[in-house]
């Protein structure tokens, strides 16, 4: 929440009184996040102003699209997304939620489809759609200990963005 932000700020703000201290949402979270924040670092290295950096961000951070599945069901249950009814039903039939981070920051579920692989063809599919004029973008693959997972994805993007930069964490 915001006020654990402001509240966050003012802890840094004592201890480091020196320092400009700001609080950005960026709508962003776990990989896009990261990216946004490596930019912003090198940007910040390179010279450029407070001022420039936090306006970059601003013309940026709905760039970052944020797309997941998850193999188990329990894990949304567990953090109140779905019902344990639904987490078991969906489990028993193999569902497996798509879901993206609109422009919101909120979390969708884009699509539910039965099985990994082709919840994991849906996030390329729905990628593809996309970014259809776009020649070299950048990509962060995170995964939870399901590289061959990641790896999937990593060669299906390369197949369809040959210049693209792609990063697995």
């Amino acid at each position: 929440s915001y006020r654990f932000c402001d509240e966050a700020i003012e802890d840094l703000k004592s201890d480091y009184p020196d320092s400009n201290v700001i609080n950005v949402d960026t709508r962003c979270v776990s990989g896009g996040l990261g990216m946004l924040v490596k930019k912003v670092c090198k940007l910040y290295e390179a010279g450029e102003s407070m001022e420039s950096v936090l306006s970059w961000i601003e013309e940026n951070k709905l760039k970052i699209a944020h797309r997941f599945t998850v193999d188990d069901l329990n894990w949304l249950k567990r953090g109140g997304r779905v019902s344990n009814a639904s987490a078991l039903v969906g489990t028993l039939l193999s569902i497996k939620p798509v879901l993206y981070v609109p422009d919101e920051g909120t979390l969708v579920a884009a699509n539910k489809v039965r099985g990994r692989k082709v919840a994991l063809n849906s996030i390329i599919e729905s990628i593809r759609n996309d970014l259809k004029d776009v020649t070299a973008p950048e990509f962060m693959i995170n995964h939870a200990d399901c590289l061959d997972d990641a790896k999937y994805v990593m060669e299906k993007i390369k197949e369809a963005y040959p210049g693209a930069k792609v990063t697995i964490s």
